[in-house]
């Protein structure tokens, strides 16, 4: 469904404002920590935006079906 995408593109731009605000906190504060939660963020928006494609020809092909 259309929903789904939506949550999903929600769940992309949640996901990049954390990456943005761990990338911050590790060019201020630098440590092992910070530099962790950084790569988790990236890791994180990675797998959102890898799905989005998926999600996206699942909704062309439910939208054709029916």
């Amino acid at each position: 469904m259309v929903d789904d995408l939506v949550d999903l593109d929600r769940r992309i731009v949640q996901a990049l404002a954390v990456l943005r605000g761990a990338r911050a906190r590790a060019a201020h504060a630098p440590s092992s920590e910070a530099r962790w939660r950084e790569v988790l963020a990236e890791r994180a928006l990675d797998d959102l935006l890898d799905r989005r494609p998926l999600c996206q020809m699942r909704q062309q092909a439910r939208s054709l079906a029916g």
